[in-house]
């Protein structure tokens, strides 16, 4: 009787913990990181940059299963959003293999790291999504000068310093929700950039809320690299 009361606690234990972790369609809070890391594939598009053509697509970035790739695209091209919103994600890679830009062919799945620059209240400043390559773990011990530099000569995926999500704008069937990261490049530079804004927008599930990085993530996650402002200035 009691080994069965042993066994049954066991498989009680072991459903409640694997259970903790919720599908991504059913957390209502997400961040880049959750969406990078869900087995589902996602799409990611980049507009704005400034210039004639910045509301047309300027970057596409596919997500799933923890890795991530990014294809540039020539803006004067007119790659119109609605494009990216009325494929799938298997539909936009197989419309782009036949008939897209040479980049896409050359693109590789890449294993993500971020970069997050903090503010004095120690909150995500801008957080930046690059290739995490090898020497990446080093980064800790190295001047702010040499980060900077090796973040030149990497891929950089997403940068944003907000996020925020809504809903369609217009009367529909099917209306749809929108989380979108926004670089607003004065951030750094103290200028008034804003005309230089990128916006990366992906779809979420119905009321879902796009977020910061964690204090979790911020402070646990190996391929997380913190870096204050103050470390910038200095």
């Amino acid at each position: 009787m009691k080994k069965a009361f042993i066994i049954l606690f066991a498989c009680i234990l072991i459903t409640a913990l694997t259970g903790c972790e919720k599908d991504f369609k059913d957390k209502k809070e997400v961040s880049i990181k959750d969406i990078i890391n869900d087995e589902k594939e996602h799409v990611i598009w980049a507009t704005g940059g400034g210039g004639e053509d910045a509301g047309y697509v300027s970057q596409i970035i596919f997500t799933k299963n923890g890795k991530i790739k990014s294809i540039p695209i020539d803006q004067s091209a007119e790659v119109p959003t609605s494009f990216i919103e009325s494929n799938t994600p298997s539909e936009l890679e197989d419309k782009m293999k036949k008939d897209g830009p040479p980049e896409y062919k050359e693109a590789k799945w890449q294993d993500p790291a971020y970069i997050v620059i903090e503010n004095s209240e120690e909150k995500p400043l801008v957080t930046m999504v690059i290739n995490n390559k090898k020497g990446m773990k080093d980064h800790d011990k190295k001047s702010v000068d040499r980060v900077m530099e090796d973040l030149g000569n990497t891929e950089a995926h997403v940068m944003y310093s907000e996020t925020s999500s809504g809903g369609t704008q217009y009367p529909t069937d099917k209306p749809k929700t929108y989380g979108t990261f926004t670089f607003d490049p004065s951030i750094i530079t103290g200028n008034d950039d804003a005309e230089r804004t990128i916006s990366f927008t992906t779809l979420l599930e119905k009321g879902q809320k796009l977020v910061q990085l964690s204090k979790d993530d911020l402070k646990n996650d190996d391929h997380v690299y913190n870096f204050s402002r103050s470390e910038l200035e200095n």
